[in-house]
């Protein structure tokens, strides 16, 4: 059985206004990305500085935002919480242990001491303060 051809090939003029609708909303899709989808964390601003020393061995890390709020493995804690989870990190590995404190440059001293204290009750001696590259000029 035969069926008729009724199809040709197109020869004319492509509209644009349909192909500019599409990237129009394509171009507006990326450009409003970051109201659309929210990332989630928590906003923390180092303090900057350069030639620092690095670490060497294990490190758990703590993070202290603005307000003094801490967070140990991307939970909130609570002091006891955290002296708890130090505690366990300092005797579960064999090197000793440091702790980096990835703490807001708006904290207190005080709160700053604490963890410090803290820190070293546990069986942690060396107790680094995080801090970002100074910015290129």
């Amino acid at each position: 059985m035969k069926l008729p051809r009724n199809a040709k090939v197109f020869r004319g003029q492509l509209d644009v206004a349909p192909f500019m609708g599409v990237f129009l909303l394509l171009l507006l899709f990326v450009m409003l990305q970051q109201q659309i989808a929210h990332v989630p964390g928590l906003r923390v601003q180092l303090p900057a500085g350069a030639d620092v020393p690095g670490i060497r061995g294990p490190a758990v890390a703590v993070v202290m935002d603005s307000s003094g709020r801490l967070y140990f493995d991307n939970q909130q804690v609570t002091a006891t919480e955290l002296r708890e989870q130090l505690r366990l990190a300092a005797n579960q590995m064999e090197e000793p242990v440091s702790l980096i404190v990835r703490a807001d440059q708006r904290v207190s001293l005080g709160a700053w001491t604490d963890l410090n204290l803290m820190a070293r009750q546990v069986g942690i001696r060396e107790v680094l303060l995080a801090i970002n590259p100074p910015a290129a000029r």
